[in-house]
């Protein structure tokens, strides 16, 4: 396994154990997608100008669990990337293409941007987390994918129960 896909594993394995300590109650704020429960593909994207770090999970019952790949692209073939990573998970190239533009003009000073459709959720980095920049790391466990999976997790739970 590479660094991004031990990363990408730390981290879901621990968003999952977050999620099992919730109560039903609590786990009702979430959708299906925010769970991150089996199985779960991950396509990790590097974006540069500006840097985005987008982590797309599917959940495509025909392929294996942590199923991950990583790919460099650029913002200019866009489209393209969106009609192969569509055809490839089985979902919209609309949602999808619609998700990933927002990212590109998500505020570079934010923590993380998290959005998704049935079938889809992304979570953006405007930071590459993977070699330790994590906002919050003063003031939790530091920059390992538990800790800010932990924290992404608890930050979203929280928006939930705001709605």
């Amino acid at each position: 396994m590479s660094t991004s896909e031990d990363y990408v594993s730390a981290f879901v394995e621990s968003y999952r154990g977050e999620v099992c300590k919730l109560s039903e109650k609590e786990k009702s704020f979430l959708r299906t997608e925010e769970t991150l429960l089996p199985p779960c593909q991950v396509e990790i994207l590097e974006f540069s100008q500006p840097y985005r770090l987008v982590l797309l999970c599917f959940f495509g019952e025909s392929r294996p669990d942590l199923e991950t790949s990583f790919r460099k692209s650029d913002w200019q073939h866009l489209s393209a990337l969106v009609e192969e990573l569509a055809s490839k998970h089985k979902v919209g190239t609309g949602p999808l293409f619609k998700m990933i533009k927002g990212f590109n003009s998500m505020d570079s000073q934010s923590i993380y941007s998290l959005d998704g459709f049935k079938g889809a959720l992304g979570l953006c980095f405007p930071h590459d987390v993977r070699l330790g920049n994590w906002a919050l790391a003063k003031t939790v466990e530091g920059s390992s994918a538990v800790a800010v999976a932990k924290d992404v997790f608890h930050l979203n739970l929280g928006q939930a129960q705001d709605c």
